[in-house]
């Protein structure tokens, strides 16, 4: 303790602290943060949900429609 001065100790407690502070109100900050994004994506994919159906549905029907198509096509040929 003589080694160091009282303003060294003061200053690096002081640090210590801060330091603890910070890593304490990050993970606080990213907590929350993921909580809000969840509950906002599973909002959002309610909300979207009927839109994509259409759009995959659509896609599947007019890929499934060119395969049989195609098929009924080349085998026409053949």
């Amino acid at each position: 303790m003589t080694k160091f001065g009282d303003a060294t100790l003061i200053t690096r407690s002081t640090n210590d602290v801060v330091q603890i502070q910070t890593v304490f109100v990050q993970l606080l900050r990213l907590l929350m943060q993921s909580q809000i994004m969840l509950v906002a994506a599973i909002i959002l994919a309610y909300f979207r949900r009927a839109m994509t159906d259409d759009y995959f549905l659509n896609c599947i029907a007019n890929f499934s429609h060119r395969s049989l198509s195609h098929h009924a096509f080349s085998s026409a040929i053949i």
